[in-house]
């Protein structure tokens, strides 16, 4: 059975369909029986869904800009 870490590593392969189907399955098992997986799963669906939509929206050049200025910012203080 897949554990956390390993379905971390998979997850990107899951969710873009790339795995065999037998990785699938015990992802698909892992998710129903541990709710954690479940949450953690069902929070990044929603964020790929999310960040989806905002592709879709007509935002200038600027705020994306700023955006990223910002994300560097924070992570470089967490470093």
């Amino acid at each position: 059975m897949i554990d956390f870490d390993r379905l971390m590593s998979l997850l990107s392969g899951y969710i873009d369909e790339d795995l065999d189907r037998n990785i699938c399955d015990e992802i698909n098992e892992l998710i129903e029986e541990d709710v954690c997986c479940r949450y953690m799963f069902n929070t990044l669906e929603k964020t790929i869904d999310l960040c989806h939509d905002i592709e879709m929206l007509d935002v200038p050049e600027e705020v994306h800009i700023e955006l990223y200025r910002i994300i560097k910012i924070e992570i470089s203080k967490k470093r």
